[in-house]
């Protein structure tokens, strides 16, 4: 009788996780850490993350810790240099999807997923994250 082997099946979804956060977040490691291990479980392999802190603005004009909250560019949520960023670690890592720690239109994935070449999904809870479809893009 043939041995069946032990080894867990290695994963065909490589994941980046994204976020915008405010600079004053405290728990975004946290959020990261819950949303990789609720990944593993879906045999999901995180393999970058890539975070953008928004800081509190100093000036007097409107802004600041008033609009954290917002996104840093409405096409995108985040910035075009983090936009970059994104785009390289998935390519550098191999990546087929990249999950987002912040609510996002559909617009916005889309414009994600056309830079990254990735499907782009939304998680805004980060303990219960959507099952990618096989392949991820």
């Amino acid at each position: 009788m043939a041995k069946r082997s032990e080894q867990r099946p290695q994963s065909t979804t490589r994941a980046i996780v994204a976020a915008l956060v405010s600079a004053k977040a405290i728990d975004t490691d946290e959020r990261i850490r819950v949303l990789t291990a609720a990944l593993a479980a879906l045999s999901v392999e995180v393999v970058g993350t890539v975070v953008q802190r928004r800081g509190v603005s100093r000036s007097k004009s409107p802004g600041g810790s008033k609009r954290l909250e917002t996104p840093l560019n409405s096409a995108t949520v985040i910035g075009p240099g983090k936009v970059e960023e994104l785009v390289q670690l998935v390519r550098e890592r191999g990546a087929n999807v990249v999950y987002f720690l912040n609510e996002l239109s559909a617009a916005q994935s889309q414009r994600l997923g056309a830079h990254t070449g990735c499907r782009v999904i939304p998680c805004v809870n980060e303990s219960k994250p959507p099952v990618p479809n096989p392949g991820g893009c």
